[in-house]
């Protein structure tokens, strides 16, 4: 699945760089992650890597991305057993925006899915024992993917947003919910052509 969603990115790649207007640049992002449980609490995270964005039509634009993500969770106040988690991660997320505006300014709807391979991690658990670290891997599940919407502003280069993104797995065995992330995020995409 991995090898699958690199090649799609890579072939996207190669098809839309013939097409005027292309841009690619740098962008990066500060997170809140977070599971959807009441015995979690948020986390702040990062993200950051490449950019492309390019024209499928005058005003829907193909926006993939390559980025390193710190994401992860601990446990709300009174929970029992305490945890902390955090992975890094690349993420893949394989984006459209429905732009308006011209070269210089321009505001878009982003839609599109997401896909995440973590490759390393932490994690401690309070036990009767005391605090015990435990390889995050026995019991985190690596990968994740799910739909992810946001808006954007493209002004002159810069390029300023907001992203929201809902992991469909579990990401831990048997406990704990589904996963989900809200980023705002800046970059600077250069003109290719």
């Amino acid at each position: 699945m991995k090898k699958s969603v690199l090649l799609l990115f890579f072939i996207l790649l190669g098809y839309t760089l013939s097409y005027s207007q292309t841009f690619i640049g740098f962008r990066g992002s500060g997170n809140i992650t977070s599971l959807s449980t009441a015995d979690a609490k948020s986390r702040f995270g990062f993200k950051a890597g490449g950019m492309l964005s390019t024209p499928l039509s005058e005003k829907l634009f193909f926006q993939p991305s390559l980025l390193v993500s710190l994401d992860g969770s601990k446990s709300a106040k009174k929970y029992n057993p305490d945890y902390s988690a955090s992975t890094y991660s690349l993420e893949v997320p394989l984006m459209l925006s429905l732009r308006a505006g011209d070269e210089d300014v321009s505001v878009g709807f982003d839609f599109g899915a997401f896909a995440r391979y973590a490759f390393a991690g932490s994690y401690w658990t309070d036990s009767d024992e005391g605090r015990i670290k435990p390889d995050i891997f026995d019991s985190y599940k690596r990968f994740n993917f799910g739909p992810q919407v946001g808006f954007s502003v493209m002004v002159n280069g810069f390029y300023i947003g907001s992203s929201f993104q809902f992991g469909v797995i579990k990401p831990w065995d048997g406990k704990r919910g589904c996963s989900y992330n809200y980023g705002i995020n800046i970059g600077y995409l250069f003109e290719l052509y």
